[in-house]
């Protein structure tokens, strides 16, 4: 049951954010009680199979800022950033995330890139 709520999670986009946010969390509270069972294993398997998708959607899209709802690699995005933040990010893993060039901060990357297209403008 448990590896299936990750594989069957999608986020609905109809969700107002605090329904949104209740579902995250209950997202979170079964992650944290997978990686403190003996599914170790699995959890590395799911893990891998995620960060694959990762690249596939960098691939395609030229980034790694993943839409929270786009679909279960969104929401798997956003628990990566936010175990960095909480710093619970096992180094491996974030070490992996950092060498495809991972998005740590979304908005302020875009920001940056907004910012910087806005310099090459005014120079022309």
């Amino acid at each position: 049951w448990a590896n299936r709520q990750e594989e069957t999670r999608e986020p609905d986009d109809n969700l107002c954010d605090a329904a949104l946010d209740e579902a995250n969390e209950r997202f979170d509270n079964l992650e944290n009680l997978k990686k403190n069972s003996a599914s170790n294993i699995m959890e590395d398997k799911a893990w891998n199979e995620h960060f694959e998708k990762l690249i596939a959607y960098k691939n395609e899209y030229g980034n790694c800022i993943v839409p929270v709802r786009f679909n279960i690699l969104g929401a798997w995005v956003g628990q990566q950033r936010k175990a960095y933040k909480e710093n619970s990010l096992a180094k491996g893993k974030y070490q992996k995330l950092h060498e495809v060039g991972f998005t740590w901060d979304p908005r302020e990357e875009i920001w940056d890139k907004r910012f910087e297209a806005l310099e090459e403008y005014k120079k022309k």
